[in-house]
């Protein structure tokens, strides 16, 4: 599922933006923000996590303005490459979003479902989504953690709980499934053993006598029998 967030002050304009795109990409969760505020506030929790974006350009607000939002979003790892749409009424505005934010592209107001979609086509066409750069996870206490996916060592199973195994520490969580983490993992991620998902990237040493890996950090982690196969042609090629 990709998430986007519409930024418009014009409620019934958000509105309708948020059916035509939901009519079409049934693949697709529209967020709606109608102030600079409520903005900000999704743009900077580690709670969510957009994939496009669409800024009005005008928000009738004395904080910012969408581009000042944009270029909030853009400090994020996870938004560097995030498409991102400005909404206007005025051409030479659309032009310096372009040219400041590295915006894809931007809709002048008013415009058609049909202009929507051609920019939400290209945008699937050229898969211009990147995979994701942090991952996010509640702890059994209901504490929010975000970090990079490049610290993630590995996950492992027990029981009901996933321990998380980080280059910083080890933390545990029951939001995730071996099957439904590897959902929000990148590709250099690979299930390794039954109770093992694995970062293959940190992997420095491979046994095959053993089947054992080690890592970056010096621990030692199993290679099934059943997942040898599979994991050996991903670190060979890589």
């Amino acid at each position: 599922m990709y998430n986007i967030l519409i930024v418009e002050d014009v409620v019934e304009q958000a509105k309708s933006l948020k059916a035509v795109i939901e009519q079409k990409y049934d693949n697709c969760s529209v967020t709606i923000a109608n102030t600079y505020e409520q903005a900000k506030a999704l743009i900077t929790s580690i709670e969510y996590i957009f994939h496009i974006f669409f800024f009005d350009i005008d928000l009738g607000s004395s904080e910012g303005d969408g581009l000042s939002l944009a270029a909030l979003a853009r400090e994020d790892i996870d938004n560097t490459t995030s498409p991102m749409i400005f909404l206007t009424s005025i051409q030479d505005k659309a032009l310096k979003a372009v040219n400041e934010v590295h915006c894809l592209n931007y809709l002048l107001k008013p415009y058609t479902p049909e202009m929507v979609y051609d920019i939400m086509d290209y945008i699937f066409k050229a898969k211009l989504i990147s995979e994701p750069k942090t991952i996010r996870f509640r702890d059994p206490d209901n504490l929010l953690f975000r970090f990079p996916i490049a610290d993630f060592l590995y996950a492992k199973g027990s029981r009901h709980i996933l321990n998380l195994c980080f280059t910083n520490g080890t933390f545990i969580t029951n939001e995730y499934t071996l099957t439904n983490i590897m959902e929000d993992l990148p590709a250099f991620f690979t299930r390794n053993h039954k109770s093992y998902v694995l970062n293959v990237n940190h992997v420095v040493c491979y046994d095959k006598l053993s089947r054992f890996v080690s890592l970056s950090d010096g621990q030692k982690v199993p290679i099934g029998k059943s997942y040898k196969q599979d994991f050996e042609e991903l670190f060979m090629r890589d």
